[in-house]
């Protein structure tokens, strides 16, 4: 939800537990073209950010970073699938230019950081 307001930014992440949760590795691409399309073109998440722009505000949003191999809750099992969803960002970000996608993973990975990494 979107509380309208004079804001200069939103910021946003999302994606990753609907990722986890309603593929169940099986429809992960029906999950993500629900979400934001391979051209960023349709989906919710497109709908919801360009509802967000129409008010004059800019979007900065958060993409994910891979998960341990032992993550919670299966998370692990998605990383192809985040790492997916982080190009469709980008590609919302190439088709609006007041979208600002700031990539994690370029400085949380299970390799240099795993103290980030805790249970959600």
């Amino acid at each position: 939800m979107f509380e309208d307001g004079n804001w200069s930014w939103v910021i946003l992440d999302g994606g990753g537990n609907d990722v986890n949760d309603e593929c169940e590795c099986g429809s992960c691409l029906d999950t993500l073209d629900s979400m934001i399309s391979k051209d960023a073109a349709s989906g919710e998440w497109v709908d919801f950010i360009e509802e967000i722009l129409d008010t004059s505000a800019r979007v900065a949003l958060m993409s994910y970073y891979r998960m341990p191999d032992d993550a919670e809750f299966g998370f692990h099992r998605c990383n192809d699938e985040v790492e997916e969803l982080r190009q469709r960002y980008q590609a919302l970000s190439s088709r609006h230019p007041k979208v600002l996608v700031v990539d994690t993973a370029k400085v949380v990975s299970p390799e240099t950081t795993p103290e980030s990494y805790d249970e959600d």
